[in-house]
């Protein structure tokens, strides 16, 4: 759990002689505490995402139709891993995150001036589909379960007018769990 913590989504596991047996995720581990509640103190499953820390007053995005190489510079310059996407009333319409650039060739290198969501749609890459999101009175377990079970490593904290105001992350979560199961 503690690798998890530190942000490593992927683990080899070993048997007693070094053997790989085989990779154990962040998203394994969610799916253990889902299927296993007891492992996750009472009290941290009813608090909520505002409570745990999840809101944040001025969060990065970008619009859907920036160019992506300008979203890349964003994830770059602010040292991020993945941007909410969101149309021009500032709603969460998608997801931009590093794990999108997987499969670009050199040959595709011309698709990364095209807006983010055609790149998306094109790419068929995870983000151009619906985004995760709850509200900020979300307890930690509806945080937690669409986590472990969507392949998404983030969940967007969203306000009744559907705009971004917070996010929490796998290895925020397991973090929590941590937090919670030591002290």
């Amino acid at each position: 759990m503690v690798e998890f913590a530190a942000g490593k989504h992927k683990v080899l596991v070993t048997d007693e002689e070094g053997t790989a047996e085989y990779m154990f995720s962040q998203h394994d581990m969610l799916k253990f505490m889902e299927d296993n509640p007891s492992s996750i103190p009472e009290d941290l499953m009813v608090k909520t995402g505002d409570q745990l820390g999840y809101l944040m007053p001025n969060i990065v995005h970008a619009k859907t139709t920036a160019p992506t190489i300008e979203i890349l510079r964003t994830l770059e310059k602010h040292d991020m891993t993945a941007v909410p996407l969101v149309n021009g009333k500032g709603e969460l319409t998608g997801t931009f995150s590093q794990s999108d650039l997987k499969g670009v060739s050199t040959l595709m290198l011309v698709d990364l001036f095209l807006e983010a969501m055609t790149f998306l749609e094109d790419e068929e890459a995870r983000g151009a589909g619906r985004p995760l999101s709850v509200k900020p009175d979300a307890r930690f377990g509806e945080i937690m379960l669409p986590l472990a079970y969507s392949g998404a490593h983030r969940i967007w904290i969203i306000d009744e007018e559907n705009k971004v105001i917070g996010v929490a992350s796998m290895t925020g979560v397991i973090k929590e769990v941590m937090k919670a199961t030591v002290s």
